[in-house]
């Protein structure tokens, strides 16, 4: 079974102390106006959901 690494603590979905994402799946968006070609500045998860705002 496919797991999905996340280090976010601010995401709803996170469970920090496994690491991991609780969705089963995730939508990756291109971030808006990045055009640098470094991952974390291109990529960014689009589920993403804030604990304290949801």
């Amino acid at each position: 079974m496919q797991k999905i690494r996340c280090s976010v603590c601010s995401c709803m979905y996170n469970a920090p102390e496994e690491n991991l994402c609780t969705l089963k799946d995730i939508q990756v968006s291109p971030c808006p106006s990045a055009k640098t070609g470094t991952p974390e500045d291109e990529t960014c998860c689009a589920s993403y959901k804030d604990v304290n705002h949801h």
